[in-house]
């Protein structure tokens, strides 16, 4: 079953409370973009040498571009869930 961020949210605060829920569940949503990132990173450029030699051949400047921003926003997306408020 799957739930929208809203229900996991009210579950959370009914579990928690008000303030730990909510301060879980938005901390959570955040680790699950991050992961989703890194997922489609890995999906591109950490599966094999056959797909990077693919993504070179159909548009090289592209796909350099396109990893590198992947990958400077995970990293920047994680920098902020761990800098201090």
């Amino acid at each position: 079953m799957e739930r929208t961020a809203a229900q996991a949210e009210a579950d959370n605060i009914a579990v928690m409370g008000g303030e730990i829920g909510k301060v879980y569940s938005a901390l959570w949503q955040e680790v699950a973009w991050i992961n989703k990132k890194w997922n489609q990173y890995v999906e591109l450029f950490g599966t094999s040498p056959e797909r990077i030699e693919l993504l070179n051949r159909a548009a090289p400047s592209f796909f350099r571009t396109f990893q590198d921003s992947l990958l400077d926003d995970v990293l920047l997306h994680l920098a902020r869930l761990t800098d201090p408020p």
